[in-house]
């Protein structure tokens, strides 16, 4: 009775996993793991401009800019998520792997709310030793 009650328990509890991290792209999260990964496994990025200064703007103004990036590895570049700062920045990713040598991009909407300097971030989650990698959008938002 006590070996039913045990073999029950493990069922209930493994079916009860459900991951709570959203894909944002089409990639199957589930298959990669960064802990296991061999070091040719990972890709490479380059991100020749990491940081966009818009300046200054109105508040209620919105600010769309285009961050480059390039797969400098033999291995294909994905990127799985962007996570912002807060609210008031969307990013849009590439849904299809960034093969050796070529460049595509993640374009990023701010909307102005706040007056003051700003300063949102962009947490890419890839398939590089070095992840996330971070882009920025600096201004200040004026009445």
């Amino acid at each position: 009775m006590m070996k039913l009650f045990i073999f029950i328990s493990v069922i209930i509890l493994t079916g009860c996993h459900s991951p709570n991290k959203k894909n944002s792209g089409s990639y199957d999260l589930s298959k990669i793991s960064k802990e296991v990964a061999e070091v040719d496994t990972l890709s490479e990025i380059y991100l020749p401009n990491p940081t966009f200064d818009f300046g200054k703007i109105q508040r209620g103004a919105k600010v769309k800019h285009v961050f480059y990036i390039k797969n400098t590895s033999k291995v294909p570049l994905m990127i799985y998520d962007a996570a912002t700062s807060c609210g008031c920045t969307v990013a849009s990713i590439p849904k299809k792997p960034i093969l050796f040598n070529q460049t595509d991009s993640v374009t990023a909407v701010f909307t102005s709310g706040e007056t003051g300097m700003q300063n949102k971030v962009i947490n890419l989650t890839t398939n590089t030793s070095n992840s996330p990698q971070l882009l920025t959008l600096i201004g200040n938002v004026v009445k």
